[in-house]
């Protein structure tokens, strides 16, 4: 009687430790897996952060914690534009990619965006063989030329899905301090004269 106790007593002891031993294999196995995916994606952000065009995807990280005042930004955009419409020469047409660096510059100097939240959509291209260029900031487009295409447009801030945009097919993205150090003397000096147009 005394040895069928002892039995049964090892028996529940044994399917006891099994049940434990799975439960921690489980664990083990996520904690692994957490552990993997989470140095997997600082690898990755760090592989990305040093490239000099970005994916959507890194694009979308940067963009999340922080949300732009849009009247400030409007506000903004806008006042640039009139002041670069009278320094640098054609604008708008032809002018796209220099005026969104430019503008690009004033408004993380003026602190309006942090830059980590500024990127440039470079070169998207419609059917046509059409290109164009443009900012990307919190979620919305920035395009102070987009009325070189159609002069009835007024408006400088577009949601991001923006038909007038979207068009433009399979742009470069470049994060703000990617770009910001290619303006030329030439334009250093259009950007020089819209400031002090600004401050008038």
């Amino acid at each position: 009687m005394e040895e069928k106790a002892n039995r049964s007593y090892f028996e529940g002891l044994g399917g006891f430790f099994s049940y434990f031993m799975r439960r921690s294999w489980m664990v083990f196995v996520y904690m692994d897996s957490v552990c993997y995916l989470s140095l997997k994606n600082q690898q990755e952000n760090k592989h990305c952060g040093k490239a000099k065009e970005v994916g959507y995807w890194k694009l979308m990280n940067n963009r999340r914690p922080y949300k732009t005042k849009l009247g400030n930004l409007n506000k903004a955009t806008k006042s640039f534009k009139q002041a670069l419409q009278k320094t640098m020469k054609s604008f708008p047409r032809g002018a796209c990619k220099p005026a969104s660096i430019l503008l690009a510059k004033y408004l993380v100097t003026t602190g309006v965006v942090p830059e980590n939240l500024v990127f440039l959509s470079a070169d998207g291209t419609t059917e046509d063989s059409v290109k164009h260029t443009y900012l990307l900031v919190d979620d919305l487009i920035l395009d102070i030329t987009i009325s070189q295409y159609d002069t009835s447009i007024s408006k400088v801030l577009f949601n991001k899905d923006s038909k007038l945009h979207t068009r433009f097919k399979r742009p470069k993205l470049y994060e703000y301090s990617s770009f910001i150090s290619n303006i030329s003397p030439e334009h250093e000096k259009v950007f020089s004269e819209t400031l002090r147009r600004l401050k008038k």
